[in-house]
């Protein structure tokens, strides 16, 4: 009877724990939800875009240990805090903005078009600045401008340290991004798992327009870094600018070129002959 009543005594005890820790770890989801800042810029009826608050901080930018354009790492400090985009800029977002304007390169430029919640898609660095100054015409009391390089890494990162936001495992990058080992062709944002920061399509899908031109990056310590006072590469084009975050082609499987550090050059002014460049935004 002793050893009866003991067991008894025994799965009473387990089960109040396991309920323990089934209430603690939703009380530690929620907190992170209700930490998680997001606020709302209404575009239009029925359009929207949402801006999470990134907390200031500090992490280290770049990789040794990749390609020579990624490195070399260096400690960065973001000294305060900003909005960015939830998504990528999408197309009924652009058109929400742009739609009044009767120049159809401006008003629609993507390829893959009919798909307002994809991302735009073929647009230039001048495209991107049209649509920045429109919403900074809207006075509101925030300025609209695209991330910097160092903000761009900084969220995606999302206070992670290793090849991705979720880790080293690339065979988890399928669950995170679109690529081309599982798609050919632009997808809709926001259907893929976010990083930590709530941020969705920072792998793949398009690659992002950046605030900064092309260069090398420092080798020491440096605090809200913007980047050369102007671009170039090594074909000494003298106007380039840097794109994140990798698209949904032309890996040919190599998941390394789309990674957290993972960033290549564009020339400014012209439009892309790719279509798998597009841009979210940052407001302060």
């Amino acid at each position: 009877m002793n050893q009866i009543k003991l067991f008894r005594l025994n799965l009473i005890a387990a089960f109040k724990f396991t309920l323990l820790m089934v209430i603690f770890a939703v009380a530690v989801a929620g907190q992170n939800t209700d930490e998680m800042e997001v606020e709302t810029l209404e575009l239009a009826q029925g359009v929207e875009m949402n801006f999470v608050t990134i907390p200031a901080g500090e992490f280290e930018m770049g990789s040794n240990n990749e390609a020579p354009a990624v490195g070399p790492a260096h400690h960065v400090t973001i000294s305060r805090d900003f909005g960015i985009g939830q998504t990528e800029v999408t197309q009924a977002q652009w058109q929400a903005v742009m739609g009044n304007d009767s120049r159809e390169w401006l008003r629609a430029p993507f390829q893959f078009k009919n798909c307002p919640q994809c991302p735009v898609d073929w647009v230039s660095w001048n495209d991107a600045q049209e649509f920045l100054k429109k919403l900074n015409e809207l006075n509101d009391g925030y300025k609209y401008r695209l991330p910097t390089e160092a903000e761009w890494e900084y969220a995606c990162r999302a206070g992670s340290e290793t090849k991705w936001s979720f880790g080293d495992d690339e065979s988890q990058l399928g669950d995170y991004a679109w690529f081309d080992k599982n798609t050919k062709s632009i997808q809709p944002v926001g259907q893929k798992n976010p990083n930590d920061f709530g941020l969705y399509d920072m792998y793949g899908n398009v690659w992002e327009l950046v605030q900064d031109y092309w260069g090398r990056y420092p080798s020491g310590s440096v605090t809200d870094p913007t980047g050369p006072s102007s671009g170039s590469d090594k074909w000494d084009h003298i106007s380039n600018g840097v794109i994140r975050g990798g698209g949904f082609y032309g890996q040919n499987g190599r998941t390394e070129l789309i990674s957290s550090v993972t960033r290549s050059s564009i020339s400014r002014g012209a439009r892309p002959s790719g279509n798998d460049l597009g841009f979210r935004v940052v407001r302060q």
